[in-house]
């Protein structure tokens, strides 16, 4: 049987305000919803939406046949009159966009409340997060800590997907989406290194998925859940602190060749969730040489002992006089006979296992002195008391 769009979204209104939506929803078949939906593709302004293309907020999408019946039929529930439901849907198809959230659950660090950290991005608790959408596959308790998300915090960044319906014989690769959503992953990366470094503890963002602001409108989209090949934390929430972090992350951008350092930091971060001081200490040692056998001009700095080279510039870096170099020599020096050992013995001896947490934050003093100065230095000059 086939139906007057029009004419059931007038008789189901009505019915709706006589009976009210729950005796409405009882009664409607899903054969008539069918029907209803097949119809009001085909007439304005429904039809050119059901001819498009509609952009999701990661660049993905679907074809636009088949989503107004559904949403008409919600509205009509909600109470809205169909006259209502024509005029919001010719304006969000005339406007061709939609506000969007693309939502990045972190491990590793707790907030106290929704706390505004650039323009349009925020870190949100699990409270602050709108259950739609994939909401319960990105926070799945076995990726967080055993008690579930709870007050854990999210990155939520909003934007504009624009335009939102294209040709369904277009390039669906708009370079306006992917763009901003390679900007997106980039602010999201700068600051997950960012807060590692500032709360001391382990962070990653495992999920990311989009979603459209606004459930009620026509045109929005929920965006896959992308997941990271990342270690699961059941580790204690460590709290942020929001000015530091910001200023951090400033820096971390700033920084001329900051893809080396953000590589050392990501060692320092993934240090952190090793399963053994072993793996541990591999990554700190890591981190160091990537810090600090780097070279301004670009190429690697692999000559001579590498052992003398990481603890004098880390000594001159970070030493304000003669007693404060050595001891920070003498801790870098020990951080990479300790991975030595570890990759050749395949075992930690006790006295290196005890100074974890001096290898560690020798790793987060180098990375925000290099981070302050906003480049990597001339070594040679520098160890010459420059």
């Amino acid at each position: 049987m086939t139906y007057d769009p029009i004419a059931f979204l007038e008789r189901v209104a009505g019915d709706v305000a006589r009976d009210g939506s729950d005796a409405v929803a009882e009664r409607v078949s899903r054969e008539e919803l069918r029907a209803f939906t097949l119809a009001i593709d085909a007439i304005e302004p429904f039809s050119d939406l059901a001819s498009r293309w509609l952009v999701g907020p990661r660049g993905s999408g679907r074809v636009g046949a088949g989503i107004a019946g559904l949403w008409a039929w919600r509205c009509l529930l909600d109470g809205a009159t169909p006259d209502t439901i024509l005029q919001q849907a010719a304006e969000e198809i005339a406007n061709n966009r939609y506000e969007a959230w693309e939502i990045r659950p972190i491990t590793g660090i707790t907030i106290g409340g929704k706390i505004k950290i650039a323009p349009n991005a925020y870190l949100c608790r699990d409270a602050d997060i709108s259950r739609g959408g994939y909401y319960a596959a990105a926070f799945a308790e076995e990726l967080f800590e055993p008690f579930g998300p709870c007050d854990m915090a999210s990155l939520v960044q909003i934007f504009i997907v624009e335009p939102a319906l294209i040709p369904m014989d277009a390039d669906r690769a708009v370079p306006k989406i992917e763009t901003a959503r390679r900007a997106r992953e980039a602010f999201a990366a700068r600051h997950r290194l960012a807060m590692g470094l500032v709360s001391g503890g382990p962070v990653e963002m495992p999920v990311v998925y989009g979603r459209g602001h606004r459930m009620n409108q026509l045109i929005h989209y929920d965006d896959g859940l992308f997941r990271q090949p990342v270690t699961p934390y059941f580790g204690r929430s460590l709290e942020v602190e929001i000015l530091p972090l910001q200023l951090t992350a400033d820096l971390i951008e700033r920084m001329d060749r900051g893809d080396v350092l953000s590589l050392t930091i990501d060692r320092l971060l993934r240090s952190r969730l090793s399963k053994t001081v072993e793996d541990r200490i591999i990554d700190l040692g890591m981190a160091a040489e990537i810090a600090l056998m780097h070279v301004a001009k670009g190429g690697g700095d692999g000559k001579g002992e590498i052992t003398n080279k990481i603890s004098h510039r880390a000594a001159w870096l970070l030493g304000a006089d003669v007693d404060e170099r050595a001891r920070i020599a003498k801790v870098a020096s020990d951080l990479y006979a300790a991975r030595s050992i570890v990759v050749h013995t395949g075992s930690a001896p006790q006295k290196y296992v005890q100074a974890i947490s001096e290898y560690d934050q020798l790793i987060v003093d180098v990375a925000m002195a290099l981070l302050e100065r906003g480049h990597f230095p001339d070594w040679k000059t520098l160890t010459l008391g420059g």
